[in-house]
């Protein structure tokens, strides 16, 4: 094995959809498979093993896996028997993406850089481009692989699944201090090659951010929950569903200033155990609307300093029991 010489090669994958689940792919080599797919179709050319790096699942489904080919992607390997019919991907090659109108349909994109770099045409056989007609995806045309938010232009970014839109809230909300917005977020100022990207098939991504002066970290949902720390590590939490939070143990939140809460609908609490309130500055509750209050066991109240109550409309205390009001004195005004 190897002994024969070094055998290399640059192909395109065709196929990822390995049955034995062990991250194989086929691809088409250049200068070994013909680009006619009638004379060796996708399902006649071998399985090749990926080479995964220290970090990935290559033992025991420990680390990252499986790898990132897509249909479409040029990647070079080598084969390691001399039949050639082993093949090892070593690694992916991107490059620039463009669309040949000569030879395809209108609708119809090739994965290289020019005639040059050898794209195949509709004479060839349709060999060496993603058989499915996916990739690369339309945003994707005539730029490079280079993910469009690690590019780093307002142009990509505007047109990525992280628009404006899906990145605000619909509108504004109300606080007991006025009216809040929610901060606005810096991902227009990554700039090329400094923001380092993460980003799966159906728009899920990460960003690790390391741009002078706009050094972020943003985990993006492709619906568009996300959370977003800025560079002086503000925190931006949007979920678009539902948050259900379960905790075993303690939970204990501590707010060194000022502590806001509005909800839109009903709010519920509820304790199978003793609720304790603490209020060192004073408490000024408003209510807009009726309050109900049921109480099923005794209550007492102790009141330290003097007690005021004024009510503007019609007032009425009853008891089904006896009653007892005492004081010092009793006024009746």
């Amino acid at each position: 094995m190897g002994q024969d010489g070094f055998n290399w090669f640059i192909g395109v994958v065709e196929d990822r959809a390995d049955p034995e689940f062990a991250s194989r792919v086929r691809v088409r080599c250049l200068g070994y498979h013909t680009a006619n797919k009638q004379k060796i179709p996708t399902e006649d050319l071998p399985w090749a093993s990926v080479m995964m790096p220290v970090t990935a699942g290559a033992n025991s489904g420990i680390g990252v896996s499986p790898h990132f080919l897509l249909e479409g992607t040029w990647v070079v390997g080598f084969f390691r028997d001399p039949a050639k019919q082993e093949p090892v991907i070593i690694g992916a090659l991107p490059g620039k993406n463009t669309k040949e109108s000569d030879d395809y349909p209108s609708n119809f994109t090739v994965a290289s850089s020019s005639k040059v770099g050898g794209f195949s045409t509709a004479k060839d056989g349709g060999g060496f481009v993603d058989p499915n007609s996916k990739y690369p995806s339309e945003l994707y045309l005539d730029k490079p692989d280079t993910n469009l938010l690690a590019q780093g232009t307002k142009e990509v970014i505007d047109t990525h699944a992280s628009n404006e839109k899906k990145h605000t809230l619909t509108e504004d909300w109300t606080t007991s201090t006025g009216t809040a917005k929610q901060p606005k977020s810096t991902q227009e100022n990554a700039l090329y090659p400094t923001n380092h990207v993460f980003e799966t098939e159906s728009g899920h991504y990460i960003e690790f951010d390391d741009t002078a002066g706009n050094e972020r970290i943003h985990l993006f949902h492709k619906m568009g929950t996300f959370i977003e720390i800025d560079k002086s590590g503000n925190v931006v939490i949007k979920t678009v569903g539902n948050v259900t939070n379960i905790i075993a143990g303690n939970m204990d939140t501590y707010v060194t200033k000022n502590y806001n809460l509005s909800v839109g609908g009903t709010m519920g609490v509820w304790s199978k155990g003793l609720i304790t309130e603490q209020f060192d500055a004073g408490r000024k509750t408003t209510i807009t609307g009726t309050e109900t209050v049921e109480i099923s066991l005794d209550v007492k109240q102790d009141y330290l300093a003097n007690l005021t109550t004024k009510i503007t409309a019609l007032g009425s205390i009853k008891a089904d029991g006896a009653m007892t009001v005492g004081g010092s004195s009793i006024s009746f005004n």
